[in-house]
């Protein structure tokens, strides 16, 4: 019982608000020798390391046809489900993914926040994200082709490792982006749409491929 995973989708109940949600989840996971007090404290805690506090906590859920709260206010009471009983690893799937950047940037500094303040792994799965979430936010990231890790360094290694690959970040290209495309191109030839030249096949599933474009380093 030392993981606990975030699925993408929120799956909360519209009709709920965000106190009674987070409490009767908290009845759920928290141990049943811990008093009512207890249990009220841990969920304090966890609500305000993700920014849910105040008024937001009297607010409903919502629905697509009675709206209430936005898309990353759902994303953060779906975290703090997650966080309540303070397993060490938590998996977290596309935490950004239909947030727009200042959504997105505020719930990946809290994850980073909470990381560190609660010593715990964090783990998220990432879709195109905003290069602000990655220097700002992670300690370590991968990038994944055929299931396998073809760049594994800290965000301020990236530049370098595309660089070293001979394919240096375009002035103009978000350099998240840029690193996905080449080492992250499942092997295919790839276009390098801003000089519009053929740059070389990778074959991220040949371990010694993968080496020869960046250091591989523990993740």
């Amino acid at each position: 019982r030392c993981t606990t995973y975030c699925p993408q989708d929120d799956g909360l109940f519209g009709d709920m608000s965000v106190r009674d949600t987070l409490y009767y989840n908290g009845e759920l996971r928290l141990p049943r020798d811990w008093t009512t007090a207890q249990k009220a404290a841990r969920i304090r805690r966890s609500a305000s390391a993700l920014g849910l506090e105040d008024d937001l906590l009297l607010r409903r859920i919502g629905s697509p046809d009675r709206p209430s709260l936005s898309g990353g206010e759902k994303k953060r009471v779906s975290l703090c489900l997650d966080v309540i009983d303070s397993r060490p690893i938590l998996f977290v799937d596309e935490p950004t993914t239909s947030l727009d950047a200042a959504s997105a940037l505020t719930v990946t500094t809290q994850l980073a926040s909470l990381a560190a303040s609660q010593s715990r792994t964090i783990l998220c799965a990432l879709h195109q994200p905003p290069w602000s979430t990655l220097s700002e936010c992670c300690d370590q990231i991968a990038v994944l082709a055929q299931g396998r890790i073809t760049l594994a360094c800290a965000p301020s290694d990236v530049i370098g490792a595309l660089e070293r690959a001979g394919h240096p970040v375009p002035a103009d290209e978000n350099p998240a982006d840029h690193a996905s495309f080449v080492f992250g191109s499942r092997g295919a030839a790839a276009v390098d749409e801003a000089k519009g030249d053929r740059v070389e096949k990778i074959e991220p599933h040949d371990n010694a491929a993968a080496a020869a474009l960046a250091p591989r380093e523990s993740f």
